[in-house]
This record gives structure tokens, sequence and C-alpha cells, in this order.
């Protein structure tokens, strides 16, 4: 279990890194923060789809009929 989180988790650091390097040449303050909003937003999102993902599988798991 947990070695599936810090694989998710290990996905969603690059992801951010690979946008972070992308937008090293901003200069304009707004675009910066709208830039840092956006990343927040999106390493929000993805933990917690990773988070309910990870739910259902145990769920999943414990329910279904055993055959």
């Amino acid at each position: 279990m947990a070695q599936s989180l810090k694989r998710a988790a290990e996905q969603v650091r690059r992801k951010a890194k690979e946008w972070f390097f992308q937008n090293r040449d901003l200069t304009d303050e707004v675009e910066i923060k709208r830039a840092v909003a956006r990343g927040r937003w999106y390493v929000r999102n993805e933990l917690t789809a990773v988070i309910a993902f990870k739910k259902y599988r145990v769920l999943r798991e414990r329910y279904s009929p055993q055959e």
C-alpha cells in the first residue's frame, strides 16, 4: 500500500517540477502567482485522486465476493 502511494507521489512531484522549470522565465508578478496557484491546484487534486483510488481498491478488495 505505502509503496504505491510513494510511487504516485513521485510522479506528482516529477510533473510539478517539470511545470516549475517550464515557468522559470516568468517575470510578471501576476503570471508568477497564477502559475503557482495552478501548480498548487494540480498537486492538491492529483494527490486527492491518488488517495481516493487507493481507498477504492481497498474497498473493492475487501468487499468483493471471494472466488
